[in-house]
C-alpha cells in the first residue's frame, strides 16, 4: 500500500513522487513495518539557518514531516528513508517511556535515544544507498532523463496577479503585434549603377570604389623610369647594405679600441719596468697594477709614476732586486700571461659594447 503525501510547500514533487513512493516500497520490505506513517512536506519561510529544521517524526500521530525549501530531491529522500527507520523503532515500542526526556541534546545526553539515533543514522543512510544504487540498475535511463521544472504553485500565483494588475491600470500590452511581418524596406540609391536598390549604400559605395579601381588604367613607367615594383626592391637592399656597413665599421672599432688598449698595457708595463727596474713582479700582480693605474688616471690627474708607486704600496710587492734572466714570469716566454691577457680583452670588448 502507498505511502500517503500531504503536498503542504510550494515544492512541485511531480518529478519524485513515484521515487519517494519506490522507496517506501523498499523500506518497507526491509524493516518489515505494516502500518503506513503519512508523509507531510512542509515549507517555512523562517527556517533559513543552514543549521536549520529538515525533518522529524511524530510517534504519536505516526507523521513524518520534512522541511523542502531549497533542498536536493536525493536531500529528501534520505531524510524520508532516516524518519522511516524512527517509524520503524515506534512500531516496535522502543518510543515507550520517553516522553519528557527529550531535547536539544537529546542525542547526547540519553543514552537511549542516542543509541535509537545511530541506528536511524546507520540504516537510513544505508537503505537509502542500497535502494539508489538497485534503481539506477534496473532502470539505466534514468540518468540520461532531462529534468522538467514545472511552475510552481506560488510563482503561478504572481504570474496571473500581476497579469490582473496590468490589465487593472492598463499596463497590458498585446504582444502579438510584435510578431507581424516587417514592412518590406524601402528602395536605396543605385549608386554603383548595377541596377541593384535593395543593397545598403555603404555596400554599394564599396562597390563602386572597387569598379573603379579595377576600370583605371595601369600606369605604365617612363622610358628609362625605374618600376616601382624594381624602385622598392633595390631601396631595401640598399638599406640591408648600408646596415651591414655600419655593423662592419662598428667591429672595426672595437678591435681598434682593443688595440689601442692592448699599446696602452704594454706602454704602463714598460714604464712600470724602467721606473722599478729592482720590483719583483708575476703577470698577474703586474696587470692588476695597470689597472690601478688605468682607473686612477683617469678619475684623478696624478702622473702615471705616482700611480704605479700607489699600485705597488697596494699590492706589497717585493722591491728585492733580482734578475730578470732567473725570473720565469720576466722571460721571454709568457704563456700564462697570453691567457689572462685574452680574458682581459674579452671583458674589455663586452664593456666597450656596453658602453656603445
Amino acid at each position: 500500500m502507498p505511502c500517503k503525501i500531504n503536498n503542504n510547500s510550494d515544492y512541485n514533487i511531480s518529478e519524485i513522487e513515484n521515487l519517494i513512493q519506490d522507496l517506501f516500497s523498499f523500506s518497507q520490505n526491509r524493516f518489515g513495518f505494516k502500518e503506513e506513517p503519512v508523509l507531510n512536506l512542509i515549507s517555512d519561510d523562517n527556517n533559513t539557518s543552514p543549521l536549520g529544521k529538515t525533518a522529524h517524526y511524530d510517534p504519536n500521530s505516526m507523521e513524518i514531516a520534512i522541511y523542502v525549501d531549497g533542498r536536493h530531491p536525493k536531500d529528501i529522500m534520505r531524510s524520508f528513508s532516516h524518519e522511516l527507520v524512527h517509524h520503524n523503532q515506534n512500531l516496535k515500542g522502543e518510543f515507550a517511556n520517553i516522553v519528557g526526556q527529550g531535547g536539544s541534546n537529546y542525542a547526547q545526553t540519553n543514552p537511549h535515544l542516542r543509541k535509537m539515533e545511530k541506528e536511524a543514522y546507520l540504516k537510513g543512510n544505508m537503505c537509502f544507498r542500497d535502494w539508489e544504487d538497485g534503481y539506477k540498475s534496473s532502470n539505466p535511463n534514468i540518468l540520461n532523463e532531462r529534468r522538467i521544472y514545472k511552475m510552481s504553485i506560488k510563482d503561478w500565483k504572481d504570474k496571473e496577479l500581476n497579469l490582473l494588475l496590468n490589465e487593472k491600470w492598463g499596463f497590458s500590452m498585446n504582444l502579438d503585434k510584435l510578431n507581424e511581418a516587417k514592412e518590406k524596406k524601402p528602395d536605396f540609391a543605385d549608386i554603383d549603377g548595377d541596377g541593384n536598390k535593395t543593397e545598403p549604400v555603404s555596400k554599394a559605395a564599396k562597390d563602386k570604389k572597387t569598379k573603379g579601381e579595377d576600370d583605371k588604367p595601369k600606369k605604365k613607367a617612363k622610358k628609362g623610369e625605374v618600376p616601382a615594383g624594381l624602385k622598392k626592391h633595390q631601396e631595401k637592399q640598399k638599406k640591408k647594405q648600408v646596415m651591414k656597413e655600419q655593423e662592419e665599421d662598428k667591429t672595426t672599432e672595437v678591435a681598434a679600441e682593443l688595440t689601442r688598449i692592448d699599446d696602452i698595457r704594454k706602454a704602463i708595463q714598460q714604464g712600470l719596468a724602467s721606473q722599478f727596474p729592482g720590483a719583483v713582479l708575476d703577470n698577474e700582480a703586474t696587470q692588476k697594477i695597470i689597472d690601478v693605474v688605468l682607473d686612477a688616471a683617469a678619475k684623478a690627474p696624478t702622473s702615471l709614476k705616482t700611480q704605479a708607486k700607489n699600485a705597488l704600496d697596494h699590492y706589497q710587492v717585493d722591491a728585492t732586486p733580482t734578475s730578470r734572466k732567473d725570473d720565469p714570469d720576466q722571460g721571454g716566454s709568457q704563456g700564462g700571461a697570453t691567457d689572462f691577457n685574452e680574458s682581459r680583452r674579452r671583458r674589455a670588448k663586452k664593456k666597450i659594447l656596453k658602453n656603445r
